[in-house]
C-alpha cells in the first residue's frame, strides 16, 4: 500500500508542477514548497491515522472470526496457510479430525474429533466451518445446522485458484 501511495503523491506532484511550469504563474517557491510538504504530510499523516484505526478495529475481540477447518490433510494444511496469509480478521482455533489418522504434530491443534465440531462451534462462537472432507463421505455423521456457523466445504480446485 505504501508504493501506491508514494507513486500517487508523486503523480500529484509532477502534474501540480508540471501546471506551474507550463502556465508561469507567478508562485513564490516558499509557497509552492511549503504547499508540497504540507501535502506530503498530511497524506502521510492520513495513512497512518487509517492503518491505526483499522488495526484497532481488526483486533478487537468482536470483530474476529473465529474459524475452524474438518479433517487433517495436505489440502487443510494449505487452506490454513492461504487463509491465514492474508491479513484478515480470522482467527484460526485448529483442526477437527479423527485422532487415529493424525500421525504429526502440527502448528495449531487437533480440538477433537469430528462428531465434537458443532458442539465445540456452538460453545465458542465460531462462525465459519471448512470442511476438506467431501459432502457425501461417511466420516461425516454430526448434525450440520449450526445457528451461527457457515459450513463451507473445499475443493482442490478452490486451493488452486487461490495458488494462482
Amino acid at each position: 500500500m505504501a508504493r501506491k501511495t508514494a507513486k500517487s503523491v508523486l503523480m500529484y506532484l509532477l502534474i501540480l508542477l508540471g501546471f506551474l511550469f507550463l502556465y508561469q504563474h507567478l508562485y513564490s517557491r516558499f509557497f509552492v514548497l511549503m504547499y508540497c510538504s504540507l501535502f506530503i504530510t498530511a497524506v502521510v499523516l492520513n495513512r497512518l491515522l487509517f492503518y491505526w484505526i483499522t488495526d484497532h478495529v481488526r483486533s478487537r475481540k468482536g470483530i474476529e472470526r473465529k474459524m475452524v477447518i474438518l479433517g487433517y490433510n495436505e489440502m487443510s494444511k494449505k487452506l490454513a496457510d492461504n487463509l491465514l496469509a492474508e491479513k484478515s480478521n480470522l482467527r484460526f482455533e485448529g483442526y477437527f479430525e479423527e485422532y487415529s489418522k493424525v500421525q504429526e504434530l502440527s502448528y495449531y491443534p487437533v480440538i477433537g474429533n469430528l462428531q465434537d465440531c458443532v458442539p465445540y462451534a456452538r460453545d465458542n462462537n465460531i462462525r465459519e466451518i471448512y470442511s476438506t472432507l467431501s459432502p457425501n463421505s461417511s466420516r461425516i455423521s454430526t448434525r450440520w445446522r449450526t445457528k451461527r456457523s457457515s459450513i463451507l466445504f473445499i475443493s482442490d480446485l478452490f486451493l488452486i485458484s487461490k495458488c494462482l
